[in-house]
C-alpha cells in the first residue's frame, strides 16, 4: 500500500505528469479531440475516428486523476460513430477489440488513483430508485428470453444499476472546485458545438455534387443525435460567455450554434431551441456585467436577426409558414400511433409496464441493438415501467429540479439546457439513449451538485 502511494506521489511530482495534466486541462486537448473526430468523419472513416478518440480518452484516464478530460473524450468518441446508426450485432463484435484499452485504462485509473470515503450525493439516491424501476420493468410480462436479450440487457444496464456505478465513479473523480469544473464542462460543450457545425459543413461538401437543381439542406440521420447535444451546448456557451472578458465572441458563437440547429431541420430540436432562446438570451443579458460587452452582444443579435430577415425576403420565403409545415405533426404520423400504443400497453400492464424486451413487428421491426422506441420519454416510462417507473422518475425529476433552482448562474443555464433536452425527449428518446445522453445528463447534475456544495479543494487546477 505504502509503495503504491509512493509511486503515485513520485509520478504526480514528475515533470511528465505535470506536463500531461497541463495539456489535458488545456484548450489544445479539446481542440485535438475535435480534430481526431472530425477529420476521419469527413472521409467517412468512422471506425478510425472512434479508435483515435478512444485512445486519447484512455491516455487521459491513465495520466490524469481528474475525470473531466476523460469525459470529454467519451463525448467525442460517441460523436465519431453517429453515422453508424444501423449497426448490427456482427459489426459491433468486429469492433469489440476497442473495449480492451478502455477497460484496461479504466481499471488502472481506479487502482492507481484509488480514493476512499465516498459520500453519495442526492443524485445517487434518486438514481437507485430509477435503477430499481428499470430492473423490474415488465415483471410478469417479459419472458426470460426477452429479458436477457442483448439489447434489453444493454439498455437495462446502462440506464439502471450500470449507470449508477458510472455516476459514482464520475462523482468520485470530479474535483471539488466549482469554478474549474463549471468552466471545463462549458468549454467541452463549446467544442462539441464546434464539431457539430463542422459536421454540417462536411455534409454540405459531401452532398455538393448531388445539388444539381440548386442548394438543398443535407439530410443526415444523426441530426436528431446532435440536436440533443446542441440543446446543451448553446446554454453552456452562453454561460461561458458571461465569464469571459471577450463575451461577445462566445455570444456570436452561440448564435452560430443556434443557426446550426435551424439548419439541421430537426423538428424537435428546432421547437425546443426556438422555445428556449428568449429565456437563454434574457439570462445571458442579465448575468453579463460588462456594459460594453452587453451592447456589442445586442448589436450582434440585431445584426443576425436583420441578416436572416433580409435573406428570407430576397429568397421570397415565408419563414413562419415553412417552419409551421416543418414542425407540423400530423395525426396519421407514426409518432401518434406509437403514443396510442404506449397508452394501451400501460392500461394493460399498469404496475410494471411491458418492459424493455417488448417487440411489435407490426409497427416496425427492431434493429439488432434497439429496444422498442415510443419516441417520447413520458410514454416510454409509462409503457415500459408502469406506475413504478412513473413514481421513480418523478422522484428523480424533483431532486434534479431542486438542484438546479439555485441562485447560481451555471445551474440556471443548465436548468434551461435540461428543460430543452427533456422537452425534446418528449418527442424523441434522448433520455433513454444510454451513450452518451443518459451519462451526459448524469454528469451535468454531478457538476451542478458540486457547485451547490461550494467546496474548493486545495491545489485544484484552475481553468
Amino acid at each position: 500500500m505504502m509503495r503504491r502511494v509512493s509511486i503515485k506521489i513520485k509520478f504526480q511530482d514528475s515533470w511528465f505528469s505535470k506536463a500531461a495534466e497541463n495539456y489535458f486541462h488545456s484548450n489544445w486537448y479539446l481542440l485535438t479531440l475535435t480534430a481526431l473526430m472530425i477529420l476521419p468523419f469527413a472521409f467517412r472513416q468512422y471506425v478510425l475516428g472512434l479508435w483515435l478518440t478512444v485512445l486519447a480518452t484512455c491516455l487521459a484516464m491513465m495520466l490524469c486523476e481528474d475525470i473531466l478530460p476523460s469525459f470529454a473524450g467519451f463525448l467525442f468518441a460517441n460523436m465519431s460513430v453517429f453515422e453508424l446508426h444501423r449497426i448490427t450485432n456482427q459489426e459491433i463484435l468486429s469492433m469489440s477489440g476497442i473495449a480492451v484499452p478502455v477497460i484496461a485504462s479504466f481499471i488502472f485509473h481506479l487502482v492507481f488513483y484509488r480514493r476512499k470515503n465516498y459520500r453519495p450525493g442526492k443524485t445517487f439516491w434518486c438514481q437507485i430508485a430509477v435503477s430499481v424501476a428499470i430492473t423490474l420493468a415488465g415483471l410478469g410480462v417479459t419472458n426470460t428470453k426477452e429479458y436477457f436479450a442483448i439489447p434489453t440487457m444493454y439498455f437495462c444496464c446502462f440506464l439502471g444499476f450500470g449507470l449508477l456505478g458510472i455516476l459514482a465513479v464520475l462523482d468520485i473523480y470530479v474535483p471539488d472546485n466549482p469554478e474549474y469544473i463549471k468552466k471545463y464542462f462549458a468549454k467541452t460543450m463549446i467544442c462539441v458545438g464546434f464539431a457539430v457545425i463542422l459536421m454540417w459543413c462536411v455534409a454540405v461538401i459531401q452532398d455538393a455534387p448531388k445539388m444539381q437543381s440548386g442548394f438543398q439542406v443535407p439530410y443526415r440521420q444523426w441530426k436528431n443525435n446532435v440536436g440533443n447535444l446542441m440543446l446543451i451546448s448553446v446554454p453552456a456557451t452562453l454561460y461561458y460567455a458571461t465569464k469571459s472578458p471577450r463575451s461577445w465572441c462566445f455570444f456570436m458563437f452561440a448564435v452560430l450554434e443556434f443557426a446550426a440547429i435551424i439548419f439541421s431541420l430537426s423538428r424537435g430540436t428546432m421547437i425546443m431551441a426556438i422555445a428556449m432562446a428568449p429565456f437563454e438570451l434574457a439570462l445571458y443579458f442579465i448575468m453579463i456585467k460588462d456594459k460594453k460587452q452587453r451592447i456589442v452582444s445586442a448589436l450582434i443579435l440585431g445584426a443576425a436577426i436583420a441578416a436572416v430577415t433580409i435573406a428570407l425576403i430576397k429568397m421570397r420565403v415565408n419563414f413562419w409558414a415553412y417552419l409551421k409545415e416543418k414542425l407540423q405533426v400530423y395525426e396519421g404520423e407514426m409518432r401518434w400511433k406509437l403514443y396510442r400504443l404506449g397508452w394501451e400497453n400501460f392500461c394493460k400492464h399498469p404496475i410494471f409496464g411491458v418492459g424493455f424486451g417488448y417487440r411489435n413487428d407490426e409497427i416496425y421491426p427492431l434493429n439488432d441493438m434497439a429496444i422498442f422506441w415510443y419516441h417520447s420519454t413520458p410514454v416510454q416510462i409509462i409503457a415500459s415501467m408502469g406506475i413504478v417507473g412513473v413514481l421513480c422518475y418523478a422522484y428523480q425529476l424533483i431532486v434534479r429540479l431542486r438542484l438546479l433552482i439555485k441562485r447560481n448562474s451555471f445551474n440556471l443555464f443548465m436548468l434551461l439546457a435540461f428543460i430543452g433536452f427533456e422537452g425534446y425527449s418528449c418527442i424523441n428518446t434522448g433520455s433513454f439513449s444510454p451513450l452518451p445522453y443518459a451519462v451526459l445528463i448524469v454528469f451535468m447534475f454531478i457538476i451542478c451538485e458540486k457547485c451547490n456544495n461550494g467546496k474548493i479543494k486545495k491545489n485544484s487546477i484552475n481553468c
